[in-house]
């Protein structure tokens, strides 16, 4: 479980319904932001998940769900978040708006992002869902969600969430992450996209650029030998190998990377995701 920052119920009343969002890409947010599609993948039959983020430099991650309702969900994510991320919480509010077309304000992810030093302590002991602030917009209620992790998973970031359907909380849980199943590295960073480069998230020197270039180049020449080998190669034997051979490669980048590892493993997924 995560450490969660949250606060309390709200409930705020709208008399009419609410229009379906316009297409993202399309709404005054992206004109004014410059949002860059990086690509989208299916979830569940029937929900696509379509990723986002900033033409200027960003760590931020902008996920938007879709359905045939509609969008249920949309979730904004600041990796490495400088000074706890509340300066960004304007932006924030405004993007989950834009997303889901209901009207959230700074306000709402403020309060969702309070919570007193017991709270938080009870929340880890118990290993509760994060507190959250609920909306009622348009006849719906929806959840605005703010979970703060500590750096040791592979989300290092500030998540806001909000979402209508509580499939979207479990969905959350389904981005693809392959790191340590199979050899991706060398794919990745070969067609990897331009809005979600390494140099992105990774702030390399240059004899670590050098180093990481060593274990994408060393990945490859994994990727090819064992192709090679093909239908003859013992399967239990193949098994081992490539175990060992990603063990050994994680372990190679934990010490390369330091501090930056959990954005390194954020740069996989996404770029999994998209790719």
């Amino acid at each position: 479980m995560v450490p969660v920052r949250a606060a309390l119920t709200v409930l705020a009343v709208l008399p009419t319904a609410l229009a379906a969002p316009p297409a993202f890409q399309n709404t005054a947010f992206c004109q004014r932001y410059g949002c860059v599609a990086v690509g989208s993948l299916t979830v569940t039959p029937g929900t696509r998940l379509e990723l986002y983020t900033f033409r200027g430099p960003s760590r931020a991650e902008l996920r938007v769900w879709r359905d045939g309702s509609g969008v249920p969900g949309a979730t904004y994510v600041l990796h490495r978040p400088e000074g706890g991320g509340g300066a960004k919480f304007p932006v924030i509010a405004q993007f989950l708006s834009a997303a889901a077309g209901v009207p959230v304000t700074e306000r709402d992810v403020r309060r969702a992002s309070r919570a007193s030093p017991d709270e938080v302590r009870r929340a880890r002991e118990e290993n509760v869902s994060p507190f959250v602030v609920h909306l009622l917009r348009g006849g719906a209620v929806y959840t605005v969600q703010v979970v703060e992790d500590s750096g040791a998973g592979p989300d290092w970031s500030l998540t806001v969430r909000l979402y209508r359907d509580e499939r979207i909380p479990r969905l959350l849980t389904l981005v693809p992450d392959v790191w340590g199943l199979k050899p991706v590295l060398s794919f990745l960073r070969g067609g990897e996209r331009a809005a979600y480069g390494l140099d992105r998230w990774l702030d390399l020197t240059p004899s670590q650029r050098a180093a990481f270039d060593r274990l994408v180049a060393r990945d490859a020449a994994f990727v090819r030998a064992n192709a090679a080998a093909g239908a003859s190669s013992d399967p239990g034997a193949l098994g081992a190998r490539m175990t060992a051979f990603l063990r050994d490669q994680d372990a190679a980048l934990r010490r390369l990377l330091g501090g930056q590892y959990p954005s390194f493993r954020a740069w996989v997924r996404t770029n999994w995701a998209a790719q």
